[in-house]
């Protein structure tokens, strides 16, 4: 069976979770790269969702799996 789109980050599998989010500076934090791509993530996000550029000026959310 096909588990959808993931990332390895952080040591945990990360799974892609609804649409592109327009990228915001004052909301959003660079906090790695992946393969030489910036991850980023919302200040202040309990729920550990991360972002990786998916378009010019857009970015891909991407949950932990559970």
């Amino acid at each position: 069976t096909s588990r959808g789109i993931w990332i390895m980050f952080g040591g945990r599998r990360h799974v892609a979770v609804g649409r592109a989010v327009a990228f915001s500076a004052r909301e959003i934090e660079q906090i790695g790269e992946y393969h030489g791509f910036p991850v980023y993530r919302e200040r202040g996000d309990r729920r550990r969702t991360i972002y990786l550029p998916a378009a010019r000026g857009m970015l891909a959310p991407y949950r932990p799996e559970r």
